[in-house]
């Protein structure tokens, strides 16, 4: 345990940069729109709606926020792979370490950059006008709702990029880089097409569809203003998605553990041979 946990704290240093740079690049893009939406009229004028605008854009693109630290950590290790293999520590400790790094840091800049979203909303005369009924408790309630489904999304893809990262090395072993990538987003593709095609079975649907959710009483349950649950349930309403289920989060959990595994299975018994 002791060796793992050296091994994550090591990884956490090599990430700083892979953790620096989009809160630098989201500190200065926030700060330009800013000044941009400042000089629309006195008193500040648009500068906090166009901060908010930034932030929950940025936040989104949180879904990719694991697979962009992967690929940087990943990449990393690929110029001296020989000097990472060689670590006495088996596969799934060396590929947990770089996933719980990612975690973490993931955690810290959504951290950041929520409480900045937060800070613009009650600033934003113009979003204020447009939601009114919102309380400090129903943004909180949403933020947490979203930024948990916000990570277990971002995390799915991680996996997913993890497993077919090891594909890509296992066949770059035999043939060029360029023709390795082809190959991999070929297979990439076939696994897409035939997951889309499994999840409109009835057999798929038999092992997901149970353990409903209705999303207006979930709402009530999280104790959401009145007007707030009004208005999730004409929203849900409307998309029609008032419903989810909790069959659903387990197989794809299943999945992903599926997946990390065989992911931690190639890089022992394939990658490092």
């Amino acid at each position: 345990m002791t060796a793992w946990w050296n091994l994550t704290k090591k990884e956490l240093r090599l990430g700083l940069p892979a953790f620096l740079l989009p809160l630098i690049t989201y500190a200065l893009l926030a700060s330009v729109m800013f000044y941009v939406g400042s000089r629309q009229s006195m008193n500040w004028g648009m500068g906090w709606e166009m901060v908010m605008i930034v932030s929950v854009a940025v936040m989104v693109l949180h879904l990719f926020y694991l697979v962009y630290y992967f690929y940087y950590s990943l990449q990393s290790e690929r110029k001296r792979m020989h000097l990472w293999l060689h670590n006495p520590l088996p596969g799934y400790a060396l590929l947990s370490a770089k996933l719980t790094a990612g975690i973490v840091s993931m955690i810290g800049s959504l951290l950041i950059i929520g409480a900045v979203t937060a800070f613009s909303y009650f600033f934003a005369g113009a979003f204020a006008d447009l939601f009114p009924a919102l309380i400090w408790g129903d943004v909180i309630n949403l933020g947490l709702l979203g930024g948990v489904h916000l990570f277990l999304i971002a995390l799915n893809f991680a996996l997913y990029f993890l497993f077919f990262w090891m594909i890509f090395l296992l066949i770059s072993r035999y043939i060029g880089s360029f023709f390795s990538i082809i190959l991999t987003f070929i297979l990439f593709l076939c696994f897409v097409s035939g997951w889309a095609w499994l999840t409109e079975t009835p057999f798929f649907r038999f092992l997901t569809e149970w353990g409903e959710i209705n999303l207006v009483q979930f709402a009530q349950g999280l104790q959401f203003s009145a007007d707030a649950t009004e208005g999730i349930s004409l929203f849900v309403t409307d998309i029609g998605a008032a419903t989810i289920y909790l069959g659903t989060y387990v197989i794809e959990a299943l999945m992903a553990i599926a997946v990390f595994a065989a992911a931690c299975w190639l890089l022992d018994r394939k990658v490092e041979v």
